[in-house]
């Protein structure tokens, strides 16, 4: 596998581990935040409160900064009172957008007086992308009515921008008291509803941290707060990490996420493993012109021999006038392998000039660059400097001895 299918494959792994277990509420320090469970049959499960229980809660408990419900319903809204379209409300306890650290864009939030007057006087809160969307983004759009279901609601502000709610992966648009259930939800409609709103189990709780106090000891202030608000109530209450906000896509999927990201990432390894191995190999496959190169100082231009004789230059380097010095083959393998030997590169040809070489590793041309090949381009009476080959034999003391004998021909040196 190549290093890009790799690491394509890792990137959208990622995405969804990053979706799945790192995304966090965007309200003011999430990791505060803690969700409610208990223990059912040996499982923990979530668990729905009614609002007096919620708010009971909120009053027993010192260790919370404060504790909301909160339950999510497809609303239909209408600006003029027909037709409308559908979006996602939520129904909300007072406690709702000062808990999880809110602030509006636009007016005011609801706070617990909206709740317990909703019935005279319903509001609403408007999302900020809904705002954008259906008002144009209208600062005059506080204080008007909008129809949610065909009732009137009387909008008080809008929720800043990047808040999508108390659930990770759904969009909030509007807000709503819990206390006008009945114009959503069947169950709680009429006189008989309205008892069932504060017997009846709905709303989701969820509950911010105060300053310095750990979950363990809150949880324990939880439990017997609610022993003594319901003493009925059975199965053992846990707190877990609220910083997703009520998330169900976690417990379903968490662990298989981080299974498929380390079997993403050993095939990024391996992929990593081939691309080193390759690049071992070309570098293997060079050692020999790279050796010459570094001996003489050259750092990026290369001869090629033609067919006639002679050499084109390669790559994108200019020609520049100095000494060539000319080794074939066989010499230039057997420098390579004794190592570097800058006198090569001090070797003097009636001036200074910066060397450079003309390697070939064709054998077809070691015969003619053995005796010094004239360069393409080069005018009667200048050639290169001709360099031939010493011994095989590595000298005893090759601080005395210089492995190439160099010898300059007339005329100033040309390269094409």
């Amino acid at each position: 596998m190549d290093a890009a299918s790799a690491i394509g494959a890792n990137t959208a792994i990622f995405s969804f581990v990053d979706a799945v277990l790192l995304q966090r509420l965007a309200v003011a320090e999430p990791d505060r935040l803690v969700t409610f469970a208990r223990t059912h049959r040996g499982e923990r499960t979530g668990v729905v409160w009614t609002s007096r229980t919620v708010d009971a809660l909120a009053e027993r408990t010192p260790a919370f900064a404060g504790v909301f419900g909160w339950f999510s319903r497809p609303i239909n809204l209408s600006a003029g009172g027909d037709g409308g379209g559908w979006v996602n409300g939520e129904l909300v306890t007072g406690r709702y957008y000062r808990t999880l650290g809110v602030s509006p864009a636009v007016g005011r939030l609801l706070d617990d007086d909206d709740v317990r007057n909703a019935g005279a006087d319903p509001v609403c809160v408007l999302g900020y992308g809904l705002w954008q969307r259906a008002f144009g983004g209208d600062l005059g759009v506080v204080g008007r009515t909008v129809f949610l279901n065909g009732r009137g609601y009387r909008v008080v502000g809008v929720a800043e921008r990047g808040f999508h709610g108390a659930e990770l992966h759904r969009r909030f648009d509007i807000g709503v008291p819990a206390t006008r259930a009945g114009d959503f939800l069947p169950t709680f409609r009429g006189a008989a509803g309205a008892l069932r709103l504060d017997g009846l189990s709905w709303l989701v709780p969820m509950a911010r941290l105060q300053d310095g106090v750990t979950r363990a000891e809150a949880e324990r202030q939880a439990r017997l707060a609610l022993r003594a608000i319901d003493p009925d109530r059975q199965g053992e209450l846990w707190l877990d990490d609220g910083a997703q906000g009520f998330n169900t896509v976690r417990p379903a999927f968490g662990a298989p996420v981080l299974v498929a990201m380390a079997l993403a990432s050993l095939v990024l390894l391996v992929a990593c493993a081939n691309l080193a191995n390759l690049l071992l190999a070309r570098a293997r496959a060079r050692a020999g012109e790279l050796g010459v190169r570094l001996c003489l100082g050259l750092q990026g231009e290369t001869r090629t021999p033609t067919a006639g004789g002679g050499f084109r230059a390669g790559g994108r380097r200019r020609a520049r006038r100095g000494r060539v010095v000319v080794l074939d083959s066989r010499c230039a393998r057997r420098h390579a392998e004794r190592g570097p030997d800058r006198r090569i590169g001090r070797a003097r040809a009636g001036r200074p000039a910066p060397a450079r070489v003309l390697h070939s590793r064709d054998r077809r041309h070691r015969g003619s660059l053995r005796g010094g090949s004239r360069v393409a381009g080069d005018a009667p009476g200048a050639g290169p400097e001709r360099v031939a080959c010493g011994s095989a034999r590595r000298p005893a003391n090759p601080a005395r001895s210089l492995h190439c004998s160099t010898a300059q021909t007339p005329g100033p040196p040309t390269v094409a």
